[in-house]
């Protein structure tokens, strides 16, 4: 039975030279004497991966329906559902397919080059995507949504809470609500929302999990003088006392991500913010 969701046509059947299992690609941009790039539509079967493999000039992954996984050699691998995109470096050696229990759609929009567009190398074995699916099957016995999953991992890239394992009903409930339900609420920009998070995190005294929110802030461009502004800003509200532990974890933090931070300290908005900048960054 054809897939309703498909957007495109399946196309022919690929090479089992390249991979393992049933795929189809439907070529829906070829590369001309003009083009540097080709698009296609790739469909998965369940459990369907290509070999390992390399695109010189780099590759861009588009999920349209399914889930599946991608993974850089040496890397862990990632979970992908409708909606994500991956942008593969040039030169990196990975490989991307279908989960074992669902089939995986994506456009792939390749560079060209002289080198041509990708390097097949060798296929990947039962070993390797068992593990992968090993891995990722135990966090499947929490039942998230998409839109959880996928939002979850923008604010926590490669993070799996210990409690998936020690209580999966807490997490199903919790995460489904926070990262589905209360992000799709109202027209709330994700920067502004998880600053919103940080000041309730202070309010609630809530120190180690300000710390998370305070990494996921950065992920989403919350920059070095705003999370300051909100530390400081709590202070006429939850009192100094309560404060100094926040103010000390983010110099603490801060601190320690410098080199990343760099391209951020140049935007100070307020006194306050230039005053709290000298405390962070060292003379």
């Amino acid at each position: 039975m054809e897939n309703q969701n498909e957007i495109f046509p399946k196309g022919e059947k690929v090479s089992t030279d390249y991979f393992t299992g049933t795929a189809w690609l439907n070529i829906i941009v070829p590369k001309d004497e003009t083009g540097t790039y080709s698009i296609g539509n790739v469909v998965f079967e369940p459990g369907c991966r290509n070999n390992w493999h390399i695109h010189p000039a780099g590759q861009i992954l588009l999920i349209t329906d399914g889930k599946g996984y991608y993974q850089e050699k040496g890397e862990p691998a990632r979970l992908l559902c409708k909606g994500d995109v991956v942008v593969i470096p040039s030169e990196v050696e990975h490989w991307h397919g279908a989960a074992h229990d669902s089939s995986f759609t994506h456009i792939v929009v390749t560079n060209n080059s002289k080198e041509g567009a990708v390097e097949w190398l060798e296929p990947v074995t039962d070993e390797e995507y068992y593990k992968v699916q090993h891995v990722t099957t135990k966090s499947e016995k929490v039942k998230l949504t998409d839109n959880a999953i996928r939002n979850h991992e923008k604010l926590f890239p490669n993070y799996e809470s210990t409690l998936k394992v020690t209580d999966p009903e807490l997490i199903e409930v919790f995460d489904n609500f926070a990262f589905d339900e209360v992000i799709g609420h109202g027209n709330l920009d994700t920067r502004t929302r998880v600053m919103m998070i940080l000041a309730s995190t202070i309010a609630s005294q809530a120190l180690t999990e300000y710390k998370a929110i305070l990494s996921a802030s950065l992920n989403v461009g919350v920059t070095p003088v705003e999370i300051k502004e909100v530390v400081y800003q709590s202070v006429p509200y939850v009192g100094i006392s309560k404060v100094l532990d926040f103010i000390h974890a983010t110099n603490e933090i801060l601190l320690s991500l410098m080199t990343q931070l760099l391209p951020y300290v140049g935007y100070p908005r307020t006194l306050n913010a230039i005053k709290c900048l000298n405390e962070v960054v060292p003379e």
